[in-house]
C-alpha cells in the first residue's frame, strides 16, 4: 500500500477501507482496522514526506532541550523518564499500534511536553492576547454544528448521525438522497453503500445497475465478510432470485471453515426458486469440498452419486476439512465399499489415533470385523472390576442381586467375586447380561467386548465397543 503512494500516502484514516484491495487472506467476517505498526500505518496514510517532517521536528525540538535538561535539578528524573517513555512509544510503534492512532499521539505529546516545557518567554508571547482562545473555540463550534441542525456532509459526525437514525430507528429516517450525499465525501464506507442500495430496492422497481453497483462495492470493501453478501442475498431474493443465489455463493466462498454451515442456510432459503437444484448442483460440482454437505440435504436415495463424486475428487486431498471428514463417516457407513474403506485407511494413516472408532465401524460394516476389533486393544483397555469398600461374601451379593437386579454395582461385585473364585463362566454370563441391557455402563460394555473377542465373536465385540461412547 505504501509503495502505491509513497510520498503523500492515501489519506488520513484510509487504511481500513483500502486494505481489502490488497488483501489475500481468508477472514471470518471481520475487517482489518490497522497494521500492527503505527509507523507503517502513518506511512500508508500520510506518506514519507509528512512522517519525516514530523519526526524531524520532534528530534530537533528534543535535541535543543537536551542540554538544559541536565541543568534541571528538581525535575531531572521526571524529564529523563518522560524522554524514555517517548522513545519507548516510538520503538513500540514499529511493531504495534499502542492505544490506536490518537491515543498514541496523545501519550507522545504529553511526554514531549514534560521533556520540552514551554519557556517563560514563549508563554508571555503566546498568551498575552485573549484572541488566542478563539482558535479552539472556532474548532469546537465547527464540530458541534451537526448537533444544532446544521449538518455538513463532509463531517464524520454527520455520517454517524445518519447511521444512528437508520440503525436505531431515530426519526426522520435517512432518505436515498442523504445517503448519496454522504457517499460523495465518504466513498469508501461500505455501510453507506449498503444503505444507499437498500433505499433503491425499496422503491419497488429499481434499476438493477444502481443498487447492484453499491452492493458490489460493498462486497469489495469488506472481502472478509460473509454476512454482507448473505444479507444482500436475502434483500434481493423476492425481486431477483437468481442474483440472490449468486450472492449466497459469494457468502459461502468467504466463510472459510464455516462454508458448510452457510451452504445449508443458502439451500434452505433459496428452496422453491426456479431451477434452484440445477444451479446448486452445478456449483457443488465445481466445489467438491462441499459435496458431502450438499448430499446430506438430499433424499437418501440420491446421496450415492454425490458420495462417489466426492470420493473421486477428495479421497486423497491433503486439506480435507473436519466438516468433510464428519460427513464422510456418516455416509460411508451406508455407501462405502470394502475397497474404499481399505483405501481410506491406507491414504490417511495419521488419522488413526483420532478416528479409530470410525475406522472400526467402517471395517465392521464391510464384513472385516476381526480387523476392526484389532483397532481397540492398546487404545481401550480391558477394565478392572470396581472393588467394593465393604467385605461381603459371594452369597450375600447374590442375595442382593435377587432383590435388586437393576443395581449395577451389585452385578459388578458379583462378577468380580465369581472370577476370583475361579468361576469365569459365571462372571462372563453376568457381564454379558448387563451389557445387553439398554443404557449399560462403560465397564460392562468394554468387559463384555473383551469376553466376546476371546471367544472369536468379533462382530458382536465390535458392536459393543461402538456402543461405548
Amino acid at each position: 500500500m505504501w509503495g502505491d503512494a509513497p510520498m503523500l500516502g492515501h489519506g488520513m484514516d484510509s487504511f481500513t477501507a483500502l486494505f481489502p484491495f490488497y488483501q489475500h487472506v481468508m477472514l471470518d467476517d471481520v475487517v482489518i482496522l490497522h497494521p500492527e505498526s503505527s509507523w507503517l500505518q502513518w506511512l500508508c496514510e500520510l506518506g514519507v514526506i509528512p512522517v519525516v517532517l514530523l519526526a524531524g521536528l520532534v528530534i530537533v525540538l528534543v535535541a535543543r532541550r537536551i542540554r538544559p535538561l541536565f541543568k534541571r535539578r528538581g525535575t531531572f528524573y521526571l524529564s529523563v523518564g518522560a524522554l524514555a517513555g517517548l522513545a519507548g512509544i516510538a520503538v513500540h510503534s514499529a511493531i504495534d499500534v499502542p492505544g490506536h492512532r490518537w491515543m498514541t499521539a496523545g501519550y507522545a505529546l504529553a511526554l514531549l511536553a514534560v521533556v520540552c516545557p514551554i519557556s517563560r518567554e514563549a508563554q508571555i508571547v503566546g498568551t498575552d492576547s485573549p484572541r488566542t482562545a478563539l482558535v479552539p473555540l472556532v474548532i469546537g463550534v465547527y464540530w458541534v454544528l451537526p448537533f444544532f441542525g446544521l449538518p455538513l456532509a463532509w463531517q464524520p459526525v454527520t455520517v454517524d448521525q445518519l447511521r444512528a437514525r437508520e440503525n436505531f430507528g431515530m426519526p426522520p429516517r435517512p432518505s436515498a438522497k442523504e445517503w448519496k450525499r454522504a457517499l460523495r465525501f465518504f466513498p469508501l464506507e461500505a455501510e453507506l453503500h449498503h444503505f444507499a442500495a437498500m433505499r433503491e430496492l425499496e422503491k419497488g422497481a429499481p434499476k438493477t445497475s444502481e443498487w447492484q453497483r453499491h452492493f458490489e462495492i460493498c462486497h469489495r470493501l469488506v472481502p472478509g465478510s460473509w454476512s454482507s453478501p448473505m444479507n444482500h442475498a436475502r434483500a434481493v431474493r423476492r425481486l431477483f432470485p437468481g442474483l440472490a443465489i449468486q450472492y449466497w455463493q459469494e457468502a459461502i466462498e468467504r466463510s472459510g471453515r464455516r462454508a458448510s454451515e452457510r451452504l445449508v442456510q443458502a439451500l434452505e432459503e433459496t428452496a422453491g426458486t426456479p431451477a434452484t437444484n440445477a444451479i446448486w448442483e452445478e456449483y457443488i460440482r465445481e466445489h467438491p469440498a462441499l459435496v458431502l454437505t450438499y448430499a446430506r440435504t438430499l433424499p437418501d436415495a440420491e446421496t450415492r452419486g454425490f458420495f462417489d463424486l466426492w470420493w473421486e475428487a477428495r479421497k486423497s486431498a491433503t486439506a480435507v476439512t473436519e466438516d468433510e471428514i464428519r460427513e464422510f463417516y456418516k455416509l460411508a457407513r451406508r455407501w462405502a465399499t470394502k475397497e474404499q474403506v481399505e483405501e481410506w485407511i491406507y491414504l490417511h494413516p495419521a488419522r488413526l489415533r483420532d478416528d479409530f472408532r470410525h475406522w472400526a465401524a467402517l471395517l465392521h460394516g464391510v464384513g472385516l470385523s476381526e480387523r476392526a476389533w484389532k483397532l481397540f486393544p492398546g487404545r481401550i483397555a480391558n477394565p478392572d472390576y470396581p472393588a467394593e469398600g465393604t467385605a461381603r461374601t459371594r452369597d450375600e451379593i447374590e442375595a442382593r442381586v435377587r432383590v435388586a437386579p437393576e443395581n449395577t454395582s451389585h452385578l459388578a461385585e458379583l462378577a468380580r467375586l465369581s472370577e476370583l473364585a475361579g468361576d469365569r463362566e459365571s462372571a462372563k454370563k453376568i457381564v454379558l447380561g448387563a451389557a445387553a441391557k439398554s443404557g449399560a455402563g462403560s465397564m460392562f460394555l468394554r468387559k463384555a467386548a473383551f469376553f466376546l473377542a476371546e471367544d472369536g465373536k468379533f462382530a458382536e465385540a465390535v458392536e459393543l465397543m461402538l456402543r461405548d461412547q
